[in-house]
């Protein structure tokens, strides 16, 4: 599922995933998306003890955006944080741009986290074809 400020939206084929997420970025100047996998229902004592969401969810991606500018971080089965850096294609925002993509944080998003819009949608797609968070981008890894 890819959740936007156009709502959530489920897919049943990842190959559709990576042009919607560019016509949902294309319509907005900044904005989220994060992209999250239904992997089946939880168990009823941890419903009914924990109070959790009936399904469980994997998060993959969250990708957020301000004109040309992006920060993309990808998501293990742990939900540990790997922060995309485009060491090929350095980029310099200023920091109005950089608090407009620090994914919630207070302080403006680290300058060597941010990449250029376009790097970062070809990193989620191919990210969706391969399953694997592309090789020609370096990461810093948060657990």
């Amino acid at each position: 599922m890819v959740e936007s400020e156009e709502g959530t939206h489920l897919f049943h084929e990842k190959d559709e995933i990576p042009g919607y997420v560019a016509v949902a970025v294309a319509k907005h100047t900044r904005g989220r998306i994060s992209i999250r996998e239904d992997v089946g229902a939880r168990s009823w004592f941890s419903r009914l003890l924990f109070r959790m969401h009936p399904r469980m969810f994997q998060g993959h991606l969250a990708m957020e955006w301000s004109d040309s500018i992006a920060s993309l971080i990808f998501f293990d089965e742990r939900a540990s944080e790997y922060r995309a850096k485009d060491s090929e294609q350095l980029v310099h925002p200023d920091d109005q741009t950089r608090t407009a993509i620090a994914h919630g944080e207070l302080s403006p998003h680290p300058v060597d986290q941010c990449l250029r819009l376009d790097r970062a949608l070809q990193a989620i797609g191919d990210y969706i074809h391969t399953g694997s968070r592309p090789s020609w981008l370096n990461y810093e890894y948060l657990p």
